[in-house]
């Protein structure tokens, strides 16, 4: 039976000048002719910063709308502005922010199942990012298999930790479910980070059902279950 939980929405939206110019603040930005700026770790990258709620619905929103929010942007754009999300700025890390309120953030973490489904799977090219070559994948495609790596929520101890396993499963085993290769072995790796033997019933419920969906041959098959248990090499 799959853990849930009600979370109430979060009461704060972001007034839309200030998200979009968020927005443009982390992704309108030119790339060079390989794809890359180093603007995400200039002076002015780090010095911009919204108060740590507004951060938040502007996070939250995003990953809600962001299919018609990240439209404009080239995937090279998006996989700039997601690695300043990620590593340079600290605005991921509101998403554990203990001022902020509980719910609010679990909120926003149970929207990211809509940004896999709104900008990875159909972004990203079918080829796992391991045992592939490069130019077989979209510059999406390292993102996408690496953000649940790379984002600050693993499992730990504690109450609030169970708390936030309860919505992060809910939300793996929805990218897991999306008709898109690249989501699937990314969900797969973030199951790694949740692997511990209080989660492995629910890693096993959740791999179980993937490997009945799949076809025998399926790219991904003896990926799976390793991976989802912790072993991510």
């Amino acid at each position: 039976m799959s853990l849930t939980m009600t979370i109430p929405a979060a009461p704060i939206e972001p007034d839309s000048s200030v998200y979009e110019d968020w927005i443009s603040h982390c992704f309108d930005h030119p790339v060079d002719d390989n794809g890359w700026n180093d603007w995400a770790w200039s002076d002015a990258a780090l010095a911009w910063q919204l108060p740590a709620s507004t951060t938040l619905a502007c996070l939250r929103r995003l990953f809600n709308t962001s299919s018609d929010s990240l439209r404009r942007f080239s995937d090279e754009q998006l996989r700039n502005g997601f690695d300043y999300l990620l590593m340079s700025s600290a605005d991921i890390y509101t998403l554990k922010d203990p001022s902020l309120p509980e719910a609010d953030r679990l909120t926003c973490v149970r929207a990211l199942s809509n940004l896999f489904s709104g900008i990875f799977s159909e972004r990203c090219t079918d080829a796992p990012c391991r045992n592939s070559k490069e130019e077989e994948h979209s510059v999406l495609n390292s993102v996408c298999y690496m953000w649940f790596d790379i984002m600050p929520i693993h499992a730990t101890f504690g109450a609030e930790s169970k708390r936030y396993e309860v919505v992060m499963f809910d939300v793996l085993e929805a990218v897991l479910a999306l008709d898109s290769l690249a989501c699937q072995e990314a969900a797969l790796h973030g199951l790694g980070h949740w692997a511990d033997p209080d989660n492995f019933d629910r890693i096993e419920q959740i791999v179980a059902a993937y490997l009945d969906r799949i076809s025998a041959d399926h790219v991904l098959r003896a990926y799976a279950r390793p991976a989802a248990f912790g072993s991510l090499g």
